[in-house]
């Protein structure tokens, strides 16, 4: 399906690395085809004598005469036998799902000519290109566009490297010879290609001449596409739209290499993104404890996001898809049918994706034979009548099995109709092996936040949102000040309500004994932890919050809230806990539940100890990963197939058409439109069409 051609040249010492990379590929289906002169290349031989399959892919061409860089490209695309041409040199390699991402692009985005992505080097990573197709227009002030990129072949049919330009220019005159016809693509923002090279030394192909040369080749190759300039506008290539058409029923053609055997233990995970926050944090544990128990993993992630935790989640598996980067949402079906198809998946498992419980029905369908799990930490009154439990629920038929976080939000589900014995608590838990006292780093922050050895320092840590109650924080905190002045309050987070915060904070009595520190890493966090002797979460609603398995880890005493399932985490021996109300009465509440702690430092330690043996002995990360893998593979083994989709998800399919449609009107107005030429092409008579609407004296609008 792929030629992928490689220019021999000086620097060709590094082409193992590149051997490796297309050896890694999730994608196989590839032939390499090196190019270069009457000179030797040891260790591009040695690469065709070995014995493998990666020898078997590998063609040398050998031209008699010493060529540009650009000539021997054109020679490689005419002797390419694939559909897409892929251009790298001998200095990169590639992460190994690239050729597929950028194949599955192509699949799902058929107006590309070309797919590329961004570009770092494979140093030390400090230096990262973010350019690319996006930028249109600033292609004719300079170049880009790495060299890295794939092209449809049908492309060549039309254009070509010019054999007399080199050094760079090459290069940025095959881009605006490339715009000038009309053909563009698309740049993944994602890091999928690394470069050995500094970028000081032209790995993004810059020219590197003088100034006096650049100017007058510059010149030369805008001449040649004055039109183009004088229009000013290059071509625009965005991801495909909703296309109301009827769906063709088959897969896409990419081929993937294969887990080993049928009976591999193929996962595929279904997360909206990999960001940072508590679902998160469980993600990661839980992908990373299956690995360590043999487990394949794929990710697929549904929502538009930062995606902070790419880089930790990458240390687990290189095989995550990031699916708003390859295609808009109604494609997003298509790429999951291959991940499964492509991996021989055993068992799909959903984690807070809403499209991924949308996906349900099809994926019934699809493969009525492959179990889907889901794991759901908190319902939320006040959004989709409970959140992700409650679509868990409305969708009970078409899991075959749903983990939660607590005792309490099972039998939430099971008061909303879910099945009792399809669900299974599955506690997030904490690594206590990692997660404990640095009594070194609890003197050093101490002496650092100015807090003495008899002072009492609270700790809370949240992202500063109304679930959190950062208002309920201040009033316990500033009815703590009038009765006991001897703390300090640590706040960590950042969030829509900071801006009220630190109004309220100076304007509180206790400011001089508050210490708003802002966003910090988990790694920070935990630090402070270290620091403090009491942590403080009065939330509105939890699942049960992973900070407070972080901070019973860290030996702290626990004063929150006695909502969702955190009473089955935090005993009488742990903490305090207090009932939801109004805000000042739980204020009230709080501040007592402090000033206890504050005033007696010696129960604030023993409750500190009990809360480190709690989750040492009951809550430990290695229980929930055995719990995990033991019932995933039991739900492998017991799962014969789905019932059949119901009236009622079709219904939250429809009613989802609807809010969408509602909610953006130009989606609305080309979905009319679609449905009324869709109408008009299968209607022999468009006429006779209306007359039957006048018979039965419809209006327009039910038209």
């Amino acid at each position: 399906m792929i030629s992928v051609i490689t220019v021999l040249d000086t620097l060709s010492e590094t082409i193992t690395n590149l051997c490796h990379s297309l050896q890694a590929q999730t994608c196989q289906d590839f032939e390499w085809i090196l190019v270069k002169d009457n000179t030797r290349h040891p260790a591009a031989e040695e690469l065709q004598q070995q014995p493998g399959p990666m020898s078997q892919k590998i063609r040398i061409i050998d031209q008699p005469a010493p060529m540009t860089p650009a000539a021997a490209r054109n020679t490689g695309v005419s002797l390419a036998k694939g559909e897409f041409v892929f251009f790298i040199d001998a200095d990169g390699s590639i992460t190994p799902p690239a050729l597929e991402k950028m194949l599955l692009t192509f699949e799902l985005n058929p107006n590309f000519d070309f797919v590329n992505s961004y570009a770092m080097d494979a140093g030390d990573h400090t230096y990262a290109w973010r350019g690319g197709f996006h930028e249109g227009k600033l292609f004719l002030q300079n170049n880009r566009s790495t060299q890295c990129f794939m092209s449809k072949k049908y492309v060549f049919e039309k254009i070509s490297f010019d054999e007399t330009l080199k050094d760079g220019y090459e290069i940025r005159e095959y881009w605006l010879h490339a715009a000038s016809l009309g053909f563009w693509g698309y740049t993944i923002p994602e890091f999928l290609f690394y470069h050995t090279r500094p970028a000081n030394e032209g790995w993004l192909q810059v020219p590197q001449a003088s100034p006096r040369e650049t100017k007058k080749q510059t010149a030369s190759i805008l001449n040649r596409y004055r039109r183009l300039l004088h229009r000013g506008n290059f071509p625009v290539r965005h991801l495909s739209d909703y296309n109301f058409e009827p769906v063709i029923d088959s897969p896409l053609t990419i081929h993937s290499s294969l887990p080993a055997g049928e009976d591999a233990k193929t996962i595929l995970f279904i997360f909206p993104w990999l960001e940072v926050g508590g679902a998160d944090k469980f993600n990661l544990d839980l992908t990373g404890g299956l690995k360590d128990n043999n487990w394949s993993i794929t990710i697929a992630c549904t929502a538009q996001a930062k995606n902070e935790w790419l880089p930790e989640f990458e240390k687990i598996t290189a095989d995550i898809f990031l699916l708003p980067n390859y295609s808009t949402e109604s494609n997003y079906y298509k790429a999951i049918e291959h991940l499964i198809i492509s991996r021989r998946v055993r068992i799909v498992f959903l984690s807070h994706s809403m499209y991924g419980y949308y996906l349900l029905p099809f994926l019934q369908k699809r493969f009525p034979s492959l179990p889907v799990t889901d794991y759901i930490h908190v319902e939320e009154a006040e959004w989709y009548n409970g959140g992700y439990p409650m679509l868990s629920t409305m969708y009970d038929k078409s899991l075959a099995k749903t983990f939660v976080t607590s005792h309490y939000l099972k039998s939430w589900c099971r008061q909303k109709g879910k099945q009792e014995d399809k669900m299974e608590v599955a506690y997030i838990n904490i690594d206590t092996a990692e997660v404990k006292r640095d009594n070194a780093a609890r003197l050093s922050l101490r002496n650092k936040l100015g807090a003495g050895e008899d002072t009492c320092v609270i700790l809370y840590v949240a992202r500063l949102t109304p679930q959190k109650q950062p208002d309920v924080l201040l009033k316990a905190i500033n009815k703590l000040y009038a009765a006991n002045r001897n703390f300090l309050c640590v706040i960590i987070g950042d969030g829509p309500e900071r801006d009220f915060l630190l109004r309220i904070i100076g304007k509180s009595a206790a400011l001089k004994n508050i210490r708003y520190l802002g966003s910090l890493s988990n790694d920070q966090v935990k630090k402070y932890m270290d620091a403090a002797d009491v942590f403080f979460l009065p939330s509105a609603y939890e699942g049960i919050a992973l900070s407070i398995f972080e901070a019973m880890s860290k030996q702290l005493a626990i004063v929150g809230a006695n909502v969702g399932g955190q009473q089955e985490l935090v005993t009488g021996e742990c903490g305090i806990l207090v009932e939801r109300s109004v805000p000042d009465k739980e204020a009230q509440a709080y501040s007592l539940a402090l000033k206890g702690y504050v005033e007696n430092s010696r129960l604030t330690q023993a409750t500190g100890n009990a809360s480190r043996e709690r989750v040492l002995n009951s809550f430990d990360i290695r229980l929930m990963i055995t719990q995990m893998d033991r019932s995933l593979n039991k739900v492998i083994g017991e799962f014969r197939s789905a019932e059949g989709a119901t009236a009622a998800e079709y219904i939250i399919l429809l009613n989802r058409t609807l809010m969408l449609t509602s909610e953006n009107k130009d989606l609305a107005n080309s979905l009319n439109k679609s449905l009324r030429g869709f109408i008009a092409r299968r209607t022999r008579h468009l006429k006779l069409a209306q007359n039957i609407y006048h018979k039965f004296n419809l209006s327009k609008n039910k038209q």
